[in-house]
């Protein structure tokens, strides 16, 4: 990241006066109040060129020798504007960056084509490829936090957005002043502009003498979000002029409440997580006895070690695991293919099972084909009582089938048909019987081969694979 020529300027474009005197003491009392940002540290200012982050930047300016932090900026170019437009943004910001004497980079990402590649909106697509740059970017000059300026008017829109769509605690929280790298490992990510008003940041852009652009991200927000702040929240004010200081204030008690249900699962875990292999065990009394909270916060914590920090989960994941306890047995699919199943002395987060059940005994046939042994069921015919094999056909059909042929499949090699010969007496072929079998859903690339087929069509399909239970 070149450094730039120009001297720098420690009070900034524009006159001193009494307002942004003002504004700069308030935003300082924020961040050490907060502790937003710490002193000697590095960060790196995301500029969009929009009023905020300029105004972000104009104060951090004037504030970092008392903070004592040292600055760089970085601007992203979405590609959802005109290349005219887009190179005006940059040069503004730029400009800016070179008056104030800092280290300036920027980049662009091709969002649509991110966005259609992907399947996700163009909001999604845009926030991966910008946090991206600016993780690079932290990385590369040895910064520990990238500020954002996020306003007062940007938290009170999360946490009804939040509350709209049936967030918990967590969601309610909306923005933090300080908070860990969405995307795994990364920078923290500073907000000191949480009790600022965008009205207070065009302001201070005026009288700093510096003329705002429209802003880019406002291009990616979705419906939903231009509905609450164009049409929502102007309605609420009708009921509460300060409405969006009520939300802030509910989203900050909110934070204390979680912050303190944090430190008790953080307790919670050191005493009662046992971390063996690839799994992470509780003991099932213990577990059953802490608050719903607590127990839900363990099993993100558990999740989110196996699967990774940004790993979560949905209110239904914690529901089943909850009827599950009551019943005090049961197992709950999670995602990243993980598995809690609830036993009579554990509860146990793992990934989950591949391949066949424990006790069936695999041998390998030619042609990539296997079969799996199974002991004979209690109180059956002799037919019934002698062992079975269960062919597992790869499908000559497709290679690729093949590299997966380990999965049992519930089909012949000769014929390409259901085994009928797996299920006892009065099982549909369709579901197998639950007490019977483990069932498991797998995709292959076959040939249409039967009439039970729900689609009845050629090519891929979605099919159930029954293994035999070892002990039934």
């Amino acid at each position: 990241m070149p450094r730039a020529k120009q001297p720098l300027t420690p009070e900034g474009p524009g006159a001193a006066t009494p307002f942004r005197k003002g504004l700069d003491a308030r935003v300082l009392r924020y961040v050490r109040r907060h502790r937003v940002l710490s002193p000697g540290e590095r960060v790196l200012v995301a500029v969009s060129g929009g009023q905020d982050s300029l105004a972000l930047l104009l104060i951090l300016t004037r504030l970092a020798k008392e903070l004592e932090i040292e600055l760089a900026v970085a601007h992203f170019d979405h590609r959802l504007r005109s290349r005219e437009e887009a190179r005006a943004d940059e040069a503004t910001v730029g400009g800016l960056a070179g008056t104030l004497g800092l280290a300036f980079a920027a980049s662009s990402g091709d969002v649509r084509g991110w966005a259609k590649r992907r399947r996700e909106s163009i909001e999604e697509a845009a926030r991966q490829l910008r946090f991206d740059f600016l993780r690079r970017q932290a990385r590369r000059i040895g910064a520990g936090a990238v500020v954002l300026g996020h306003t007062r008017d940007d938290r009170a829109e999360t946490v009804l957005l939040h509350l709209l769509r049936g967030s918990g605690l967590d969601g309610i929280v909306g923005l933090r002043p300080r908070s860990s790298w969405p995307f795994g490992r990364g920078p923290a990510l500073a907000r000191p502009l949480l009790e600022v008003t965008r009205v207070y940041t065009m302001r201070y852009c005026r009288e700093a003498g510096v003329t705002p652009r429209e802003d880019p991200t406002n291009l990616l927000l979705d419906a939903t979000r231009n509905r609450v702040r164009q049409e929502l929240i102007p309605a609420l004010r009708r009921f509460n002029p300060r409405v969006e200081e009520a939300l802030c204030r509910l989203g900050e008690a909110a934070a204390g409440a979680a912050d303190y249900l944090d430190e008790a699962a953080e307790a919670e875990w050191r005493s009662l997580a046992s971390l063996e292999g690839e799994g992470v065990a509780f003991p099932r009394r213990a577990f059953g006895a802490l608050a719903p909270a607590l127990r839900a916060r363990l099993l993100r914590r558990a999740v989110r070690h196996l699967a990774g920090a940004t790993a979560e989960l949905e209110a239904v994941h914690i529901a089943a695991l909850e009827e599950a306890l009551a019943k005090r047995r049961g197992s709950v699919s999670l995602p990243q293919g993980l598995t809690a199943a609830v036993g009579g002395r554990e509860v146990r987060v793992s990934p989950a099972r591949r391949g066949p059940p424990e006790g069936m005994v695999e041998k390998a046939l030619a042609d990539g084909y296997k079969a799996f042994k199974t002991g004979p069921p209690p109180s059956r015919s002799s037919k019934a009582n002698a062992p079975r094999t269960i062919m597992t056909s790869s499908s000559a059909t497709t290679a690729a089938t093949r590299r997966s042929s380990s999965r049992s499949r519930t089909f012949s090699r000769s014929r390409g048909r259901f085994d009928h010969s797996m299920l006892a007496p009065g099982q549909s072929r369709r579901t197998g019987g639950a007490h019977w079998f483990h069932r498991r859903v797998v995709e292959a690339d076959l040939m249409r081969t039967g009439r039970f087929f729900p689609s009845g069509k050629a090519g891929p399909f979605r099919f159930r694979t029954f293994w035999r239970h070892p002990q039934s």
